[in-house]
This record gives structure tokens, C-alpha cells and sequence, in this order.
């Protein structure tokens, strides 16, 4: 994982530099780097490499809040926790998708508690599988929006709007995503959760406008699992 922290406060900076180097002390958390930006131009010019970014609100002379909007359009990846001294700009987070927002002076505990909730995501979110016959590079699973069985093989539908077909069985599937945020709506359909609108009686729709069935027999469990991320998930 790849760290900055944009913040006009040095003793705030310092104190997050601190927290992150024990956090990777202790926990042994797969942190590669941690950089120190001092200006907008400097921030924007290394981001699109940058898996966590820490975002003080209160920057002076230019709005933290445009500096978070900016970023989601050139690295929409990035996960940005804001930090502030007034509890009031935490409703502005909402608008830049944060992760996270932290009230200074942050406590070291606090820190601790949400690092790790952002290191398991940033694991879930490495996970993928390889396939040379229909792309080069990792498939990432966070990518898929749903998998339909056809006879022994497998249509995945990536959010992009890709389709690929892959020589494995639902059964395999199932086994390789059973501790992912995925759930079984139809006997030949997996869902990813984090692309779904709504569900009613027979179908779920998808963010992106498609929909896929689901039946009378997979509904209960389907709708349990999927209300256990909805209050325990992340963006996956």
C-alpha cells in the first residue's frame, strides 16, 4: 500500500507519520511507502500510484473538498480519509465518497481500530485470478458484477461492461469467492453485493442499469448475506 498525507498542520502531519510507522510496526501491514505532499501540484502529479490518501479539509488558500473531488476523478481507487479539527465537515466527506474521517487530535486507538478495517479491504480488494486466454494481468474480483453458469463453464460480466468466459465451473466459483462479499441469487448466478440497487420479488438490479433473476429458493439466504454487508461492509 502505497500512503500520502496532505495536511498545512506539521505537528498533525507528524503525529499521523507516527501512528502509521507503529501501525506497520506492530501489525506488519503491507506498507510500501509513505509520502509527505507540500503542495495541490505535488499531490496531483504522484496520485494516480496512491492506494490511501490522508486529506486535511481545512488547507489554506484552496478547499480540501475540491482537492478530494479532483483526486476521485484522476485515481477513483484511492481512498481518502479526511481529517479535521471541526466534526462540522464531516457531511462534506460524503460528497469526495471518504472512507473514513478523523476528528483531530486523532487517537491513537481510533487510528489502530480503522487502520485495520482498511488494510482487510485493501486485501479483499488484490484478489483476483489470472487468465492469459482473455486478458493479460490480473482479474480482479472486486471488478465482476455477477457470474452465470453456462453447462461447465462460466460467463463473468466485469463492471466495465466486459464478458469473458472462463472454463470453470459455479461450483469452483463459489469456492474461490465464499469469503467475499458474493451471493448466490439463482442456481446459475453469482452477485457481487456492491453493485446492487435494489431487489424485489424475482430480479436485482444492478447500479449500472442491468438486472439478473432471483428466485423463491435463494432469496432468503441471498437477502440475509447481503444485509450483513450492508451493515458490516466496505467498498469492496
Amino acid at each position: 500500500m502505497k500512503i500520502i498525507i496532505y495536511d498545512n498542520c506539521r505537528n498533525d502531519v507528524e503525529l499521523l507519520r507516527k501512528y502509521i510507522e507503529e501501525y506497520r510496526c506492530l501489525s506488519d501491514a503491507d506498507i510500501e511507502s509513505v509520502q509527505i505532499c507540500q503542495s495541490a501540484e505535488e499531490l496531483f502529479g504522484c496520485i494516480s500510484k496512491v492506494d490511501l490518501l490522508f486529506l486535511d479539509i481545512e488547507l489554506s488558500g484552496e478547499s480540501g473538498l475540491d482537492v478530494g473531488k479532483r483526486i476521485k476523478m484522476i485515481n477513483p481507487r484511492c481512498k481518502v480519509i479526511i481529517t479535521s479539527a471541526f466534526q462540522d465537515y464531516l457531511i462534506a466527506g460524503y460528497k469526495i465518497n471518504a472512507c473514513r474521517y478523523f476528528l483531530k487530535p486523532i487517537e491513537r486507538n481510533e487510528f489502530f481500530v480503522e487502520m485495520d478495517l482498511i488494510m482487510e479491504d485493501y486485501f479483499i480488494n488484490q484478489q483476483g485470478f489470472y487468465d492469459e486466454s482473455i486478458q493479460r494481468g490480473k482479474i480482479y474480483y472486486h471488478q465482476i458484477l455477477f457470474i452465470e453458469a453456462y453447462n461447465r463453464k462460466t460467463e463473468i460480466t466485469l463492471e466495465n461492461g466486459k464478458v469473458y468466459i472462463v472454463d470453470l465451473s459455479l461450483t469452483s466459483w463459489i469456492e474461490k469467492l465464499k469469503r467475499l462479499p458474493f451471493g448466490q441469487s439463482y442456481k446459475s448466478i453469482l452477485v457481487n453485493f456492491k453493485f446492487i440497487q435494489k431487489i424485489d420479488d424475482k430480479d436485482i438490479y444492478l447500479v449500472n442499469g442491468m438486472k439478473v433473476p432471483i428466485s423463491r429458493h435463494f432469496k432468503k439466504d441471498f437477502c440475509k448475506k447481503f444485509k450483513e454487508y450492508l451493515r458490516y461492509g466496505e467498498d469492496f
